[in-house]
């Protein structure tokens, strides 16, 4: 598609405008709906999940003990961490 198949919204008939303002009106919901369900998923896996015996072992190496803390998101942030100090700069 190129700018000369571009017509702008004045320009067309209003029954046209209505029907593509509808149409991306619906992609809309369906997006932020895909969306959220997206971030619920992943807020589930980074805390609702119990971690695995190799993320324990990771969280106690870092002496982890509060339960509250001891979570997946807990083990990605001391890997991310570790990964940027063995980084050469």
């Amino acid at each position: 598609m190129n700018n000369s198949n571009l017509i702008p919204f004045n320009a067309m008939s209003l029954e046209r405008h209505k029907e593509l303002s509808r149409s991306g009106g619906i992609a809309s919901v369906k997006a932020r709906k895909e969306k959220k369900t997206m971030k619920e998923c992943l807020l589930t896996m980074l805390y609702d999940i119990k971690p695995t015996k190799e993320v324990d072992k990771l969280l106690d190496e870092f002496n982890v003990c509060d339960e509250e803390y001891r979570t997946n998101a807990m083990a990605i942030c001391i890997a991310l961490i570790n990964r940027a100090m063995k980084r050469k700069c």
